[in-house]
């Protein structure tokens, strides 16, 4: 009979990473609160910016998301003021841009992303860091 995992640990490896990755966004939201953006909200600036424009489709690709969790997350981006939806008239579909008001949040939030970044450095360390970088990259090609 196998020994039964101590409280609080697992040996299922999917589940300590939901766990990890449910602690660390917890940590970037709480850095990025100031911004009024959450982690994924800030991701989701940061790549529509660097597209310029996009519809949901695209996003979706960039990110990797889903189209409903996708539009889920839009939602409040809008809700905000944070983006705009500059579809031709008559068209379907949305035509995704970050306005000014996004700009400016996404400048504050961008701060404070680079603050919990050197937490997260600070707390792994030189080795840590270069070890968690190949840990993920091993991952990926799952």
């Amino acid at each position: 009979m196998s020994e039964r995992p101590k409280p609080g640990s697992s040996s299922c490896y999917c589940r300590q990473i939901l766990g990890t990755a449910a602690s660390l966004t917890r940590h970037y939201g709480e850095v990025l609160s100031p911004s009024g953006v959450t982690a994924r909200q800030y991701y989701l600036l940061l790549t529509i910016k660097r597209a310029k424009s996009c519809s949901v489709s695209e996003l979706s690709e960039m990110t990797g998301l889903d189209r409903s969790t996708l539009s889920r997350n839009l939602k409040p981006l809008f809700h905000k003021n944070l983006i705009d939806n500059n579809k031709a008239p008559g068209a379907r579909n949305y035509h995704l841009e970050i306005n000014a008001a996004g700009r400016e949040a996404l400048k504050l939030a961008h701060k404070l992303w680079g603050e919990a970044q050197r937490n997260v450095e600070m707390k792994l360390g030189s080795d840590g860091l270069s070890a968690f970088n190949e840990l993920m990259k091993t991952l990926k090609e799952l």
